[in-house]
């Protein structure tokens, strides 16, 4: 990813996406409600630039895929992700 999308992730939904999935594995007693703040954002940037289809990447996709990917992941027992998620995106 890092040949693609540099050492830091510019593309704002990508970054929060993976930001997201990254923090669902965090104690959060530690770190509170990090994934919730950063699925948040993800849905937002993807809101944006939903705005103006014409202008959506793979970067976008590839967002839409990391978040799906946590909310439906392999292994679980049920998905993490509620019908009012669906509806801020």
């Amino acid at each position: 990813m890092a040949a693609v999308y540099g050492p830091a992730i510019s593309h704002t939904a990508l970054r929060h996406a993976l930001l997201a999935t990254a923090a669902e594995s965090l104690p959060q007693s530690l770190f509170g409600n990090k994934f919730e703040d950063e699925k948040l954002k993800a849905y937002q940037a993807l809101r944006v630039r939903l705005n103006d289809p014409s202008k959506l990447t793979e970067g976008d996709v590839f967002a839409s895929y990391v978040l799906a990917y946590s909310a439906f992941g392999i292994g679980r027992s049920s998905p993490q992700y509620t019908p009012k998620d669906a509806e801020q995106c």
